[in-house]
């Protein structure tokens, strides 16, 4: 059954459409203004959002962009039902992103003609992208021969080194092929880790929902800086970061280790030594707010719509090694917590990569949960 969220300030507009869509075997939410329907949209993430333009706080156009501006929502379809009539109005509406734009009033039919169109739309590009999951199958196997077979191949030979003539290698010899297996001992384990995470990942994304996380006594900067301090000494960087903030938040280390740590690593590693890496951790308007800022060589507007599993971006050009799963784990990450991931990044000036995952209060009475979900495993 499909989900629509009516966003109307107006209650008797609100109740005639309710009924209608339920009617039509539509499961319906509904929202006030456009604040509160940002909310609705982030909680549950409706299959399409029927929305007025002229409401208080936040109206139909700012809600739009709003949600185009992040990609866990960016492709929920909006379909505005307003009382603005003007041409330039139309053309606004649908300039933004707006799926349709009919006027008010509407027949039922025209109604339901429009949002049976339009999440047939929605189903036939779902069905595509799905396609193209399948067609991922051959860059996956080309990036596991590349990712797993380099580091074997610097594994395999070294028994045979180590048996050439009576004697054994001498120690310098003996020492270069220590760090030889060493070195590629541990990037085909860190392959390996990643990929059997992003695996494990998908699969709880398709069949587990978490409660909202919730605030806590203990603040989450320490942690977060430690683990930020690692990797920037990984990158032999230290004098590089910055760490901002704190955060009474109870996210499960291991996912805020995993999460933050991606972000981190991605930052150093498409910046040149010298330059700044910023992280910020803080609580606002309801939410953790994780932000990561670099000066490196920074993304196209392609290279960041095209996001995909298993493709890094530019790769012929910017070789790194790595499956290129860093986003895409992120992105689960933040699918499984119901956040939202936003990029802004511009070629040669950097980019800035923020997280926001919407916390809930422990004096609110329902916990800050949700009906139906199960909670993720740690």
């Amino acid at each position: 059954m499909n989900t629509i969220l009516i966003i109307d300030d107006d209650p008797a507009v609100v109740r005639c459409l309710q009924k209608c869509l339920q009617n039509a075997g539509f499961n319906v939410l509904t929202a006030e203004h456009g604040g509160e329907g940002l909310k609705q949209v982030r909680r549950y993430h409706p299959d399409l959002v029927l929305c007025d333009i002229d409401m208080p706080e936040v109206n139909g156009f700012a809600l739009l962009e709003a949600l185009r501006r992040t990609a866990l929502t960016a492709d929920i379809p909006v379909i505005f039902l307003t009382g603005r009539t003007a041409p330039a109005d139309f053309r606004q509406g649908m300039v933004r992103g707006a799926e349709n734009y009919l006027p008010k009033p509407v027949s039922r039919e025209d109604l339901l003609a429009a949002i049976t169109t339009c999440l047939e739309k929605r189903a036939l590009q779902k069905q595509r992208e799905d396609t193209r999951v399948g067609q991922l199958a051959t860059e996956v196997a080309t990036t596991l021969s590349h990712e797993l077979r380099t580091p074997l191949n610097g594994i395999l030979p070294i028994p045979d080194l180590l048996e050439v003539g009576d004697q054994p290698p001498d120690p310098a010899t003996q020492h270069a092929l220590r760090d030889i297996l060493r070195e590629s001992s541990g990037r085909l384990n860190r392959a390996v880790e990643r990929f059997l995470f992003y695996s494990e990942l998908l699969a709880l994304s398709q069949r587990h929902k978490t409660t909202l996380l919730t605030l806590a006594p203990h603040g989450l900067g320490p942690f977060l800086a430690a683990c930020a301090h690692r990797l920037a000494e990984g990158w032999s960087r230290p004098l590089d970061l910055s760490v901002e903030g704190s955060a009474p938040v109870n996210l499960p280390p291991q996912h805020l280790e995993y999460l933050m740590g991606e972000l981190i690593d991605n930052a150093f590693k498409f910046s040149s030594a010298g330059t700044p890496v910023t992280v910020e951790l803080a609580v606002t308007d309801g939410a953790l707010i994780l932000r990561v800022d670099d000066q490196g060589r920074g993304l196209a507007e392609a290279e960041i719509n095209s996001l995909r599993v298993f493709r890094q971006f530019d790769r012929a050009t910017h070789e790194q090694q790595g499956f290129g799963l860093g986003l895409s784990i992120v992105h689960l990450l933040i699918q499984i917590y119901r956040g939202e991931l936003s990029i802004q990044s511009q070629p040669g000036q950097g980019t800035s990569v923020t997280v926001r995952l919407p916390i809930s209060d422990p004096a609110d009475e329902s916990g800050g949960k949700v009906e139906n979900v199960e909670k993720l495993p740690r």
